[in-house]
């Protein structure tokens, strides 16, 4: 018999669950500051709150994140990323109206069904520029598509792209605050689309089509439950 033979599986189970460990400890971080972000904004993110809330020493906090800074960002990354590259895999299939449209009345939408991830965008958008981070980055995007698609008429990109990203920003702060409820993403998106040239009855058709059933994994939400979804 080879020694190795008989050490390598005793070696193999405690590796493995130091590692399921530390994935777990790092999710129960990320958890908690989705949370408190959600409740106190990004800058009122506490490491030693998080590691009270995940139950694990402060020391653990850094052999996972080099920083405050980079947890922020993977919890931006984990929790926003995930719906936008959705909704950008969809929206390339699309119109540049129909994609814009989908990705206000989605994430509005998103946002109501799950408050906590509402409150954590309210967070991320009042936080820094908000049009520059993803969600900004993509109705910018969609706006210019479909002033070459010739879909929208405008005369002012920034202005443009300030109402669409208005009704975007004003949208998730609502939901944080309780007020954005029921038809509202659909009725705001219209009239963003009203305000971008879209004639009347098609901004109405597409502020009520049905929505995409998007598929996306993250640990911090799951996607949004569509019951009539569009073929």
């Amino acid at each position: 018999m080879v020694i190795s033979d008989t050490i390598a599986p005793s070696l193999a189970q405690p590796a493995g669950r130091v590692a399921r460990k530390r994935q777990a400890i790092r999710a129960r971080l990320l958890a908690a500051g989705f949370a408190q972000a959600g409740q106190k904004g990004l800058n009122g993110i506490v490491i030693s709150d998080l590691t009270d809330a995940a139950d694990c020493a402060k020391g653990a906090f850094y052999l996972h994140f080099e920083s405050r800074e980079a947890f922020i960002a993977e919890l931006i990354d984990q929790a926003l990323e995930p719906v936008g590259r959705a909704l950008d895999a969809y929206g390339k299939t699309q119109p540049a109206d129909v994609a814009l449209t989908t990705g206000l009345r989605y994430s509005l939408m998103l946002a109501i069904e799950n408050p906590l991830w509402g409150h954590f965008v309210a967070a991320v958008t009042q936080s820094a520029d908000p049009l520059s981070q993803g969600f900004g980055r993509r109705i910018a995007a969609d706006i210019l598509r479909g002033r070459e698609q010739g879909l929208f008429a405008f005369n002012d990109l920034g202005a443009a792209v300030a109402v669409a990203g208005g009704v975007f920003l004003a949208g998730v702060i609502g939901v944080a605050s309780g007020s954005l409820v029921g038809s509202s993403p659909s009725e705001a998106t219209r009239h963003a689309l009203l305000a971008l040239g879209v004639p009347a009855s098609r901004a109405a058709a597409l502020a009520v089509a049905p929505l995409p059933n998007l598929n996306f994994e993250s640990h911090l939400v799951a996607p949004l439950r569509v019951t009539s979804e569009v073929k």
